[in-house]
């Protein structure tokens, strides 16, 4: 009895039915995982090139890498990818499960992996370049973007971890960057 009032169906589905959903979710988010990949490829190379231009706005200054540290590079995946995420969130409603979650863990998934690196690679060259903490952001966009296609219709957790965990990044990224701790990561 208490499989007749818990389940919708009955009858199992068939393997093309099975395939045509998972089709058509396809196509509904293959353009949220383009976006995301086309606007962490622009922050990582054009919006990089010009912050010393645009961090003479006040408010940019909060969204924007200012000193040039390891963690002020972070703002370049974590920004884009947060509005991208809330966008999604917001006009795709209840299509995917728990997709703030989703895009939260990626985040930091990423993050750590651009931290590291970029500390291997300017330990093993003694000194930063340009093109080499660009093509490490574009790197992680591109594994983020990755990340997100293949994980992002297997989430099966509530949005509420996932909101908490963007609000204390952002709430982070906000405080240091106007009072960062005395450590390399923020110096």
């Amino acid at each position: 009895m208490k499989i007749l009032l818990y389940h919708e169906k009955l009858t199992p589905q068939s393997i093309t039915e099975r395939a045509a959903q998972r089709s058509h979710m396809l196509h509904k988010t293959i353009f949220w995982d383009l976006a995301l990949l086309t606007v962490l490829l622009l922050s990582g190379t054009l919006l990089y090139y010009y912050v010393p231009y645009l961090t003479k706005i006040p408010i940019l200054r909060s969204f924007l890498p200012v000193r040039g540290s390891v963690w002020e590079l972070l703002k370049l995946l974590f920004f884009p990818t947060a509005v991208i995420a809330l966008l999604r969130y917001l006009l795709t409603g209840k299509l995917q499960k728990g997709i703030l979650t989703t895009y939260a863990t990626g985040i930091a998934l990423c993050e750590l992996l651009m931290i590291v690196l970029l500390y291997t690679v300017s330990g093993i060259l003694g000194m930063q370049h340009f093109w080499i903490d660009s093509s490490v952001i574009c790197f992680c966009g591109l594994c983020l973007s990755l990340y997100m296609m293949r994980s992002a219709n297997r989430q099966k957790c509530s949005n509420l971890p996932g909101a908490m965990a963007l609000g204390f990044m952002t709430a982070g990224f906000l405080w240091f960057t106007e009072v960062p701790p005395q450590i390399g990561l923020f110096l």
